[in-house]
């Protein structure tokens, strides 16, 4: 809002309003709290306030509950991640094993994920 200057009759700005923060993308949050599973995996479990089969593999139904998202729209996020703008992240997927199933072949596959970021060489300069 502006206020008019007594003076110079000019008008400034107001200098005591806080600007918001900035709010974290889908692809950010997700990206964090896979992270944070394979963290916890590598680290104390102990400590951890993951599920104990959610440290490192989560599946499209675990990250829908933890972030909140839609599990198509993350595993859009998911494709995106693997791109070179959006950090080349290495994604990984796996099927995993049903044991309390009577009959899982044909309750269809449970895909769970894992992302890290691969450590990148240093080019050399020719």
């Amino acid at each position: 809002m502006r206020q008019r200057s007594a003076d110079a009759g000019s008008f400034q700005r107001r200098q005591n309003r806080k600007t918001p923060a900035r709010r974290l993308t889908q692809r950010e949050i997700l990206c964090a709290v896979l992270l944070r599973a394979a963290r916890e995996e590598r680290g104390d479990a102990a400590r951890s306030r993951l599920p104990m089969q959610a440290r490192g593999w989560m599946t499209l139904g675990e990250l829908a509950g933890a972030t909140r998202f839609g599990e198509a729209s993350i595993s859009a996020q998911l494709r995106h991640l693997r791109k070179p703008g959006c950090g080349e992240f290495v994604v990984e997927k796996r099927r995993r094993e049903t044991a309390g199933m009577a009959r899982p072949e044909q309750a269809g596959a449970l895909w769970e994920y894992r992302v890290w970021r691969e450590r990148r060489r240093k080019r050399k300069k020719r």
